[in-house]
């Protein structure tokens, strides 16, 4: 359908569920439903979101985010570049893969990146960062 209306290239995805379309309304209405039932606190920095591209600075702001993000678009080049736009010089991936790392290196192979898959993980890439840039003492 894609080629019919006109697209250069259409490259189908491998994917498991029909996420950030209209087939993720009645998930949508059940995480919405869920979490109304969570306590989020107000955080501490800015959360950029994939659906508008910008920071989120409300716990409000970030649960209509999260049931927004299972039914529309991801603008995730418009977050990177956001987030870059603004002084972000790394990124840590958490989980298993890195895939969104590498979605990263082609906006932009300036920052740092990292893929951590657990909490050791992540705490030593913390740790390294921090001494690197003289956040911390190396003892």
């Amino acid at each position: 359908m894609a080629k019919q209306k006109g697209a250069r290239r259409v490259v189908p995805l491998r994917v498991s569920i029909a996420s950030h379309c209209s087939l993720m309304e009645s998930a949508a209405r059940g995480l919405r439903e869920a979490l109304a039932r969570v306590v989020l606190r107000e955080g501490s920095v800015p959360v950029v979101g994939n659906v508008t591209g910008k920071p989120l600075r409300s716990a409000d702001e970030v649960r209509e985010e999260l049931v927004k993000q299972l039914v529309s678009p991801v603008l995730w080049v418009d977050s990177v570049r956001y987030m870059l736009d603004h002084g972000v010089t790394a990124f840590a991936e958490i989980g298993p893969k890195d895939v969104l790392s590498n979605l990263i290196k082609r906006i932009d192979r300036g920052p740092e990146r990292a893929s951590v898959g657990d909490v050791a993980s992540i705490e030593a890439w913390y740790q390294e960062r921090s001494v690197q840039h003289g956040d911390v003492s190396e003892e």
